[in-house]
């Protein structure tokens, strides 16, 4: 019994290492999709919860990447302001939030 119990307790441990982390093009496509002009607002949601994956196996200056092709999808014309939404809500790390708000 301790020994069925402790296999299936490791197998439940090892699960969340073989979960698919979110890359960084993904997370871009979620957030330039999101504020797409006529995008349902359902796409914000999703692109949330893609950018807290995103977050949750990324560093600063990964997130300052996005951030800064986010910025480069808006001027161009790719994408509209509302993209920085997810960014400004899932954001940790304050400075990002904070520019992310600012330019929303």
């Amino acid at each position: 019994m301790t020994q069925q119990w402790n296999s299936a307790n490791t197998a439940r441990r090892a699960a969340p290492a073989t979960r698919a982390t979110a890359s960084i093009d993904e997370t871009e496509a979620y957030l330039r999709a999101a504020g797409r002009r006529g995008a349902p607002h359902a796409l914000v949601g999703e692109a949330l919860v893609r950018y807290w994956r995103f977050v949750a196996n990324s560093t600063v200056s990964e997130r300052e990447a996005v951030v800064r092709a986010l910025r480069a999808d808006i001027a161009t014309g790719h994408t509209t302001a509302r993209a920085y939404v997810p960014v400004a809500l899932g954001e940790p790390d304050f400075a990002l939030a904070r520019a992310a708000t600012r330019a929303y």
